[in-house]
């Protein structure tokens, strides 16, 4: 039963955090990954299944993308999204800030490489 009510408390705090990621929330964002809410859950949003990382990607919000990098969202996104965060970056009319997300995310690549 425990079990059980932990489960669904964390799916809820992952949707919570997609959700705060999707309206812009960094502070929310922030709360809810310091109690436990994980950077790389995936969830449907209107850009289809993705992770908070990729709709804070398609947001073009710097702040998010930082602040989820450096809670250890995985910066190659999760298999079962429908587009990585990489992928929804790739266009070659970027504005500014889908490119910084890109050196960002591309960091965090060399970063893991290094591990």
């Amino acid at each position: 039963m425990i079990m059980q009510w932990r489960q669904a408390f964390k799916q809820r705090l992952d949707a919570a955090l997609l959700s705060a990621v999707c309206r812009e929330q960094t502070d929310l964002a922030r709360c809810l990954l310091g109690i436990g809410a994980d950077p790389n859950a995936v969830g449907w949003c209107v850009a289809g299944l993705v992770s908070p990382l990729s709709a804070a990607c398609v947001r073009e919000n710097l702040k998010l993308v930082r602040l989820l990098l450096a809670w250890g969202a995985d910066a190659d996104g999760n298999l079962i999204e429908s587009s990585t965060p990489s992928e929804r970056l790739d266009d070659e009319f970027a504005s500014d800030a889908k490119r910084e997300c890109s050196r960002l995310i591309t960091m965090a690549h060399q970063r893991e490489s290094l591990i």
